[in-house]
This record gives C-alpha cells, sequence and structure tokens, in this order.
C-alpha cells in the first residue's frame, strides 16, 4: 500500500534514494532522500582492434566498460547530514566507504495537456529502479550560493561514482472500472 499523500512530504521528488545500509526494507518505507532532478547510469564499453594471423581487416571486440558518474541535484534528506558523513568517510579514508543504493524513479501524475493520467495500481508507486552498487560520493555542494532572498532546499548537488549497476522495471497495472478493481 502506497504512503499516503498528505504525510509525504517526498512526493513531489520524482528520484528516491534508499540506502541498503538501513535496518528497514518495507517497499513502503520512507526514502533516504527526495530529489528533482537525476542523471540516469550509463555504462559505456570501448571496443578493441585486433589482427588475426593473415587476416587483411582487423576484428573488433568488446574491451574495458566504464561507468559515468551519476549527480542527483535539488533535493532533501530524512536524516540531516546522513550524505555530508558519507562523504567526509570518503574525504578521511575511514572504514569502508563504498555502499550500495537504489534510486527509485516515480512517474508523473497527469501528462503534458493536463488531462489526468490512466490511472493505475501504481499511479504513485515507482516505474523503474536503478541499483547502484560499490558507489561513494565525489562532490557534495551543500546549498546554492547563499541568498537571504531565497528559500532554498538541503541539497543541491551530489555526484558520485559507482562500480556497476542493475535497471529494474515495474510494469503497471491498468484499472478498468468495470471490473470493480479500486486502488
Amino acid at each position: 500500500m502506497a504512503r499516503h499523500l498528505g504525510n509525504d512530504l517526498y512526493h513531489s521528488f520524482r528520484f528516491h534514494i534508499l540506502m541498503h545500509d538501513r535496518s528497514d526494507t518495507d517497499d513502503n518505507a520512507l526514502p533516504d532522500a527526495g530529489f528533482t532532478n537525476c542523471t540516469t547510469p550509463e555504462v559505456t564499453l570501448d571496443s578493441a582492434d585486433y589482427r588475426e594471423g593473415q587476416f587483411l581487416y582487423t576484428r573488433k571486440m568488446a574491451g574495458i566498460p566504464s561507468m559515468s558518474d551519476i549527480t542527483i541535484s535539488k533535493g532533501i534528506a530524512r536524516k540531516e547530514g546522513r550524505f555530508w558523513r558519507w562523504m567526509k568517510a570518503c574525504v578521511e579514508g575511514n572504514g569502508n566507504y563504498r555502499n550500495d543504493f537504489d534510486i527509485r524513479h516515480y512517474h508523473r501524475v497527469g501528462n503534458l495537456e493536463g488531462s489526468p493520467a490512466p490511472r493505475t495500481s501504481d499511479s504513485y508507486g515507482h516505474h523503474r529502479t536503478y541499483q547502484v552498487k560499490q558507489a561513494y560520493p565525489t562532490r557534495y555542494k551543500v546549498s546554492s550560493d547563499l541568498d537571504a532572498n531565497t528559500s532554498d532546499i538541503s541539497i543541491e548537488e551530489l555526484d558520485f561514482t559507482y562500480e556497476h549497476f542493475d535497471v529494474l522495471t515495474h510494469e503497471p497495472i491498468l484499472l478498468d472500472a468495470d471490473l470493480g478493481l479500486k486502488l
């Protein structure tokens, strides 16, 4: 069952971060952070050319994969200072600073023309989950430049580097009023 929107301060953020070092693994548990912008994980595979024996032409084979950094921005965190402490542990080299986390991408309810989207069993649920493995922060910008006339949110930008990722897709089930299905 989804969290009630009236009590959920993360409902306006489309990207939620759930750290794997948590004790609560409930699917509906509050996320560790919510963000409005997120770059998706990306893998690039280099191509290696080689020439075999007496062949006139070279052959190509897959080379070494490389992962691009993930940048999340304009968000809030549930526990004050959690991401800063993680960054500080990386800077100081304290213990095992690598961590696994999920980025949950949520649907936008409604479409650009203003008409409501088809109701689904997962209208407020996540559509896609990126499972990021062996990650650590490489850049942390606490907030935008200081200005007393703005009301900025707590985390402006956070960059991660990681070793690999998996993508899980959650397909919503369309509800039909004739079948009597309810949210």
